[in-house]
């Protein structure tokens, strides 16, 4: 895989928008043979970046599919989108096995197979701009002249299986062992062509947990689809929505400011988290160290991963406040060694001495009674933090989704294929109500 290519592929997987080969879209459905796995393309389809190898006739595509519906279309293997001059898709109507492009004459070659018995199917289409000729299981079904243009001007707009490009279309089918080679040759088999030239295949097997990528003939880079967006009953208003546990964030509040009191503690800010209990419910999320293998269930060793493991949590630290505390001092350190103690408020290392010593004695004692040691421990840190020099500025330009529970109007609980992620540039926030640019000022305080 190129470079670009690579890269896309690693920020998709970060951001959860397509799984490893046993992951997302895939379906444990028997395929051909009864083993292995197959492409279930009621979960979106696939989509491949734009390849002039894929585009150019002539050109033989060949898949194995399971129709589970005969109503209405199927749409098995598209190039490019219908606005497209060389657009041209492999698709059902009815059952009905059919090529359709609208640069060909006639622009259809109908086959007439029914492919609604929900059987594994063999097929093959061999496309030339002189003829078109179609296999199911290995016996020619369609065998028509036709007229095309040798070279058609693209979009540059890519393939899809399962699915038109551009969406709005899909089918309710498995598929498996999907090919293309160059060249006009039917199998009698219907297997993987081996006459021609392989351009590409996509065996959609467990191939031992590697990703998609792993599949790729000849570097084709691939992403997943997104799935089809679902209906709900209800729109979720755009308007902020109070914290439901507001009274449980209160005792937070207050369990904080009797800490710093009973402590002597002279760093913390109370304005800044008694206006902001947003702030108290954020450190309230990271008092459990299990909270971020809940979300990444494979970060079971990340010892050798992480730029610093001094960040990691660590068995001797005893619970959130015991690593919280060793971060906090390993910051500090960091700070005065560069020599920057003059930005560094007074009273933070006297704090976090105090800090300390509290843990050392309440250690082995139940969480109710060193949680205020938690909450005390992130408002010192959180003033040592924001006294870095590198963040001595007031504004910030930013961009807030159009929704606060996400960027579509979807169910309350939506994960990332559904906008959960913060990711605009995949899900389009300006076009909700309230999304958009915004400036905030003293950031830091009271924004």
């Amino acid at each position: 895989m190129n470079t670009h290519a690579w890269i896309l592929h690693l920020i998709a997987l970060g951001l959860g928008l397509f799984g490893s080969a046993s992951g997302l879209g895939q379906s444990t459905l028997p395929g051909p043979d009864e083993v292995g796995l197959a492409l279930d393309t009621r979960d979106g389809g696939l989509l491949l970046e734009h390849d002039v190898e894929l585009a150019r006739w002539p050109l033989t595509v060949g898949f194995r599919v399971r129709l589970f519906s005969a109503a209405g279309y199927s749409i098995f293997v598209a190039s490019e989108t219908k606005a497209s001059p060389a657009h041209w898709e492999i698709f059902s109507e009815g059952g009905r096995l059919t090529l359709y492009a609208p640069g060909m004459q006639p622009d259809h070659v109908r086959t007439g197979v029914d492919l609604s018995d929900g059987a594994w199917r063999a097929i093959q289409v061999a496309m030339t701009p002189e003829r078109v000729r179609v296999a199911v299981d290995g016996e020619v079904v369609a065998d028509e002249p036709v007229r095309r243009p040798a070279e058609l001007a693209g979009l540059r707009e890519g393939m899809a299986f399962g699915r038109l490009v551009e969406g709005g279309l899909g089918a309710a089918a498995a598929m498996d062992d999907v090919w293309i080679g160059r060249g006009s040759a039917l199998e009698s088999t219907g297997a993987c062509g081996s006459t021609g030239r392989l351009v590409a295949r996509f065996p959609f097997e467990d191939n031992g947990g590697g990703s998609l990528a792993d599949m790729i003939v000849r570097e084709r880079a691939v992403v997943w689809a997104e799935r089809p967006q679902p209906v709900v009953e209800a729109q979720i208003s755009p308007r902020f929505t109070p914290q439901a546990d507001a009274a449980d964030l209160d005792r937070i509040a207050l369990l904080l400011a009797e800490t710093v009191q009973r402590l002597g503690l002279t760093t913390p800010v109370e304005a800044a988290w008694r206006s902001r209990p947003a702030l108290l419910a954020h450190w309230r999320t990271w008092s459990d160290p299990a909270r971020v293998f809940l979300w990444n269930p494979q970060m079971h060793r990340p010892e050798g991963r992480v730029y610093d493991e001094r960040s990691l949590f660590r068995s001797e630290d005893h619970d959130a406040i015991g690593t919280l505390l060793r971060r906090t001092r390993t910051l500090l350190e960091h700070r005065s060694a560069l020599g920057g103690v003059e930005s560094i408020p007074a009273g933070v290392a006297a704090d976090l001495e105090r800090l300390e010593r509290a843990d050392t004695v309440s250690r082995g004692q139940p969480w109710a009674v060193r949680e205020g040691l938690y909450y005390a421990g992130c408002a010192v840190r959180r003033e040592l933090m924001l006294s870095d020099p590198l963040l001595d500025f007031e504004r910030l330009v930013c961009i807030s989704r159009g929704t606060w529970a996400g960027t579509r109007w979807t169910c309350r609980g939506n994960g990332d294929d559904l906008g959960g992620h913060f990711a605009t540039q995949h899900f389009g926030f300006i076009t909700k109500p309230g999304g958009g640019l915004w400036l905030v000022s003293d950031w830091k305080r009271q924004p």
